[in-house]
């Protein structure tokens, strides 16, 4: 029998999602310049699907209301195998204005670390197509209401302040509305600092009464702010709920940098990322900063926790990275920062086959990539990329019979010149974000001079002031056995880092990558561990905040420790 509902009411969000962050709507196919290129609809613009963005609302709404009184309801709402989901989402197309400009998708190239050699690992390096911070997509999403009045639930205490929901509609509308405009993850490599979104402020929420001829025409007719505002919740805090955001202000001691090798002028070039900054009445300003991947924030940290959790159980790894990751000795590890999938073949069914299942999990905690908080105007850092490749005859002119080995070296030399120039230009355009060019040579260790052939240059930054890192632990994501423990590693590593034992982007076994805490604050949306993480900066704790987290702690090393590695399932 097919399930029928009344249909009384429509709530209707219109809008844009503006990406804070580049982002991967993958389409799961390899390109031409990229192993993973991104979803187009059939007017070949990138796309955000909305089976995506139904996929993660439905997620993370489903969090944010657990064990409330109108959790069911809302199961029901996104459909049953009777009935269809009374939540429409509309794919968001890529949006592009005369004010906005063209928005090209740009080439990230990632690749892995062997952890105990410190080295790039063979066979691992991948690109993926992603579209720059600041693209905005088209956005529209519908409910359905049928007028059935919610259950009883303290409205104020979520946040309906102005006026409570008449309806389970008006109060599903609400609540998605707060989570798209606090912001939501969408897209691959989530937890490495891809695909956050944001709703504008200029989105609109507009309800059309069925029941009322006259009330649909002036539905149609309103947009104001004020509909909206009787419509929706107080946005509240940024942070989702069964989260714990920490948020860690930091400094580098020395150079830091995540490189990206070259064949031009130098040999290492920094990675930066493109952003677009709006401009009331102005076309976009693109702009340019540093940036260090949160895949490589992510790695660091891992490697760090793997560390203490090895030390504590007397543990030898078990060869290679992937086995080291999917470890099942180290299930806090697995817990925070996930482990791989990979293939398990059990005992044979009924039909005489073996029974094969997916092993692997996300890891808990997502990763913001790290970005310098100066930016340089594109059109003041193009001029250095262009120069990093371009080979011209000035300001050192052809000699009569040159032979092509010496044009070659003479052009060669002109690049390097031309580049330092337009380094110095740069420099004096950006003001206090500055860059130098330095020449390395690599030490032969038999003779202790210069290696042949083994001088390289790099493009360095000499000034760079770093917006703070953010790490969002989801508590829901964690096993419901151990969850204490694996905060209690996670605590650790943040001590590591806040005392200086994890440096950050390139070269760290070589002097660079020094950084130093300043302060870590907590924000616990999670209604988890509330007495030891109340909130506040970490490294100005209250007397019983250090006492409970010190408990926390030491509650997991007294159990870990006296399993040791060999007691480990």
């Amino acid at each position: 029998m097919t399930a029928t509902y009344a249909l009384e009411r429509r709530f209707i969000i219109r809008g844009k999602l503006r990406a804070e962050t580049p982002i991967h709507p993958g389409s799961g196919e390899p390109g031409m310049v990229s192993d993973l290129t991104i979803e187009r609809d059939g007017r070949n613009r990138p796309v955000v699907r909305g089976t995506q963005l139904a996929g993660v609302l439905t997620d993370a709404l489903r969090r944010e209301c657990m064990g409330s009184a109108w959790e069911p309801a809302l199961k029901k709402a996104w459909g049953t195998q009777d009935s269809a989901s009374r939540v429409i989402v509309d794919d968001a197309p890529l949006l592009v204005d005369a004010s906005i400009g063209s928005v090209h998708p740009e080439r990230l190239d990632g690749i892995a670390m062997d952890r105990r050699q410190g080295t790039v690992a063979p066979g691992a390096l991948y690109s993926r197509e992603v579209l720059p911070e600041g693209s905005e997509f088209d956005f529209s999403l519908e409910v359905e209401d049928d007028g059935v009045a919610p259950p009883g639930v303290d409205w104020a205490a979520r946040g309906w302040t102005e006026s409570e929901p008449e309806s389970w509609g008006h109060a599903l509308i609400g609540e998605l509305y707060r989570l798209l405009a606090r912001g939501i993850r969408v897209g691959a490599a989530t937890n490495r600092g891809l695909g956050q979104l944001k709703l504008t402020e200029s989105s609109t929420v507009t309800v059309l009464d069925y029941t009322d001829q006259a009330a649909v025409l002036e539905s149609l007719r309103t947009r104001d702010e004020d509909a909206r505002k009787a419509l929706v919740p107080e946005i509240g805090s940024g942070v989702p709920g069964g989260t714990i955001r920490f948020t860690v202000h930091w400094r580098p001691l020395g150079t830091i940098l995540s490189g990206i090798e070259t064949d031009g002028a130098v040999s290492l070039m920094p990675r930066t990322a493109t952003s677009r900054r709006r401009r009331d009445g102005l076309p976009d300003l693109t702009e340019v900063r540093l940036q260090i991947p949160g895949s490589g924030i992510k790695g660091a940290l891992r490697s760090r926790g793997e560390y203490i959790v090895r030390t504590v159980l007397d543990a030898e790894s078990r060869g290679s990275p992937l086995e080291d990751c999917a470890d099942d000795r180290l299930h806090e590890v697995a817990a925070l920062f996930g482990s791989p999938g990979r293939e398990v073949r059990g005992e044979r069914g009924g039909d005489g086959k073996r029974v094969s299942t997916q092993t692997g999990r996300r890891g808990a905690v997502s990763f913001s990539d790290a970005r310098s908080a100066l930016a340089i105007p594109s059109a003041q850092w193009n001029p250095v990329l262009t120069a990093l490749t371009a080979l011209t005859d000035a300001p050192e002119p052809a000699r009569e019979r040159e032979k092509p080995e010496e044009k070659a070296a003479r052009r060669k030399r002109n690049q390097k010149r031309n580049f330092r120039r337009a380094v110095e230009e740069l420099n004096t355009a950006a003001g206090a974000l500055g860059f130098e060019v330095v020449d390395r040579v690599a030490i032969d260790r038999w003779t202790g001079g210069a290696a042949e052939s083994r001088l390289y240059a790099a493009l360095e930054p000499t000034v760079s002031v770093w917006e703070p890192l953010i790490f969002d632990l989801d508590s829901h994501q964690l096993p419901e056995e151990g969850r204490e423990d694996a905060v209690a590693v996670f605590m650790l590593v943040l001590r590591d880092l806040a005392e200086g034992w994890i440096p950050l982007g390139r070269g760290t076994r070589r002097g660079w990558g020094t950084i130093e805490v300043t302060a870590v604050e907590v924000e616990n949306n999670s209604g988890f561990l509330g007495d030891a993480l109340p909130g506040g900066n970490l490294l100005a704790p209250k007397l019983d905040q250090q006492e409970a987290l010190d408990e926390l702690i030491g509650e997991w090393f007294a159990r870990r420790a006296t399993v040791g590695a060999e007691g480990e399932s």
